[in-house]
Parts: structure tokens; sequence; C-alpha cells
């Protein structure tokens, strides 16, 4: 019954099929119509075992009145098409374990109903990027690199900022090596510099049209007690970490104001919550930019454009490597954290790609917390965290 039914599915779309090809000019008859309506059908994971019978028994059916040669071969080649569909499933069958399995059976089940629909193209259209301009500063390597070969994987034209002409040049070579289809760009300047943060988001505007997303990665730390505090140092990570991001947001929401839709992702750090030793002028900067980041959301959020922050925990980077490279240091930040491990740069792509999307459309004003639990659980640690010396 079932082969009956899928017979009359399938006659029915190659008779509307082939009167369209006519329309359009082309020249297809019923025979083949019928013959890849059942293929295409057949391709449907759950339906495979009965169309594959149906096309065989229209194979033997079509060879038995010899209506056309055409029509022999077009049923013929669809019971070819079947017969390959039945030798995929009992491929997966057999990944799953025994054919006979009723658990192997379920798996595969499972597997196959599993398929694309309007529902899955929609919830992709949330994270695409496509036709959009997203400036990364910092990107030539590290945390800004990832952030920057996420944002070109959703299809954005990217443009990497950082200070070194040479190492820029090197970043995107490396991201088109592992996206050759990505658009990407660079653009050599100092964030903390004023004028050359208006001048580059001017050349950018001037070089692609517009400007969508940026992402205030670049950042710098001076290290030094309130005894050892210089003014130069503490002046210079000022500009770089908080002034540096707000001029750059004030250029950029210029121009997303236009297209009433802008993403500013404000990379901060879970030193924007607490505070450690050796460490005032970069942890004040962080907190900083937390509240600068709250204004901007405040200010910004009627023309479409929202503002962010996400606040990392100890990545693994080249720039923590001397740190990692401390074993009670290591220790420490091991121990405390739930995960029992660093953090990766990878660790941040997906919240930021989700910031820097429409999948962040109501997401305003939020500092987003990723250190695998490290700053929001009381977690002591236990052996397994510990150097093997220690055990």
């Amino acid at each position: 019954m079932a082969a009956a039914r899928t017979l009359r599915w399938a006659r029915s779309r190659a008779v509307a099929a082939a009167a369209t090809s006519r329309v359009m000019g082309t020249s297809m008859d019923v025979d083949r119509q019928f013959a890849l309506s059942l293929s295409g059908r057949s391709g449907l994971p759950r339906f495979r075992a009965t169309f594959a019978t149906a096309v065989m028994e229209q194979s033997v059916a079509t060879v038995g009145n010899t209506r056309s040669w055409a029509g022999v071969g077009a049923a013929m080649a669809a019971a070819v098409v079947a017969a390959v569909y039945m030798a995929e499933d009992a491929s997966r069958f057999e990944t799953f374990g025994n054919v006979g399995s009723r658990s192997a059976l379920a798996h595969a089940q499972a597997a196959e109903d599993v398929s694309p629909g309007p529902d899955r193209t929609r919830t992709e259209k949330l994270f695409r990027l496509d036709g959009r301009v997203a400036l990364v500063t910092g990107a030539s390597r590290g945390i800004g690199f990832e952030l920057a070969a996420g944002l070109a994987d959703l299809g954005a034209t990217v443009v990497l900022g950082g200070t070194n002409p040479a190492t820029l040049a090197d970043a995107r070579a490396a991201l088109l090596q592992r996206n050759p289809h990505a658009h990407v760009s660079t653009i050599a300047f100092d964030v903390g510099e004023p004028h050359a943060c208006c001048a580059a988001v001017a050349e950018i505007v001037r070089d692609h049209g517009r400007i969508d997303v940026l992402v205030n990665n670049a950042g710098i730390n001076k290290r030094a007690t309130l005894d050892e505090l210089d003014i130069a140092d503490v002046q210079r990570v000022l500009d770089c970490n908080l002034l540096g991001p707000a001029v750059l947001a004030r250029e950029c929401a210029v121009h997303m104001r236009q297209r009433q839709w802008g993403r500013i992702v404000n990379v901060g750090s879970i030193m924007s919550t607490v505070g450690r030793a050796g460490l005032g002028a970069y942890v004040a900067s962080k907190h900083a930019l937390n509240g600068l980041t709250k204004v901007l959301s405040a200010e910004l959020g009627a023309d479409g454009i929202t503002v962010n922050c996400l606040a990392p925990g100890y990545i693994s980077t080249d720039l923590t490597s001397t740190v990692q490279a401390d074993a009670a240091f290591d220790f420490a930040v091991r121990d405390r954290n739930p995960e029992g491990r660093w953090g990766t740069a990878a660790d941040l792509v997906g919240p930021v790609l989700m910031l820097a999307t429409d999948a962040g459309a109501y997401v305003n004003g939020a500092i987003l917390v990723v250190d695998g639990g490290f700053t929001e659980t009381f977690h002591i640690g236990g052996a397994r965290h510990a150097p093997a010396a220690a055990r």
C-alpha cells in the first residue's frame, strides 16, 4: 500500500513538472520526471526503504510495458539511486552495531529523523553577518585573532586592527589559510591615540562603505603596586583600555545609526568585577570599561545598537605563557576553577558571535563573564588539579 501511494504521488508530481518544463521551453517527459520524483523523494531518510521498493516495482513495470526507451532508462536510473540509498542505510546500521540489534535500529532512526527545516534555517540566519563589516582591534594574534576568524566564518567582512603592519599581514594570511573564502583586510593604528582611532574608522568606511560591528579587544597591562605607580604608565593603560574603546565606539556609532543596526562588544576581564594586588591601573581600566558599556547601551539602544562587555577569565595565549609557566600560579588557576583548566581563545568565540549578531538583539548593557565558573563559584580543588610533584 505504501508503495502504491508513493507511485501515485510521484506520478502526479511528474505530470505537473513535465507541464512546467514545456512552459519553460525545456524538454523533460513525464517518465523522466517520474523517476526523478521517486529518487528525490527517496532521499528523505525515513521513507527510503518504502521508496526503494516503489522504484524497483516501477522499473519492472516500465520495462514490461515498454512505453518508451526513455522511460525504461529513467526507471532503471531511479532503481540504481534507490539501491545506493539502501546501501547507505545498511552502512549506517553497521556503524551503530548489529543490524538486528534493537538499539542499533533506534540509534539509526534517531539520527535519520533529524532533518533541516524552516526553523533551523531561521535560527541559522540569527547567527549570520553576510554583508556586514566588522572591526576587531588587537586582532593580530590570540583572542582578537580567534574572534575575527569567527566573525569571518559568519560572512562578515573583517578588518583586523593592530599596531604592526607586518604581524597584521601574517594574521590575515593565517586567517585566509583557515578560511579561503573569508573577506579580510587590515588596518594599523594605535588605539591609545584618539586621532588615530578617528582616522581608522573613517578609512574603513571609505574602503567598505559601512561599519556594523566593533569589537574593542585591544588592551595593555602595566604591573605595579601603589608604591611603584608611574603616572605615565597609568595614563597609557587608561588610554588604550578605556579612552580608545570610547572613541572608537563614538565614531562607529555615527555610521551604525544611519542603518539603525550596530553591535559593539567590549572585551574586559574578570578583573572588572574583582581586584588583584599589583594590577591597579589595569583593574581600574576594566572596571571603568564596564561602566562605559552600561552608559553606551543606554545611549545607543534606541538606535538599534547594542553595547555589551565580555569578561574573560584566565585564557591561555602567548601573552599569558609566562604566568602559565609558573607552576604555582598555574596550579592556583586550575585549582580554583571548577573545570580545572585555563580557558582558550576558542572558548570566547561563541559568546562574542551571539553578541555580534541578531541572536543577541535583546542583550544590551550586559557584562558576560566567561571564566569556567572561576569567579561565580566557591570551589576548593582537589588532588586531581595538583601538579604531579605535589601529589
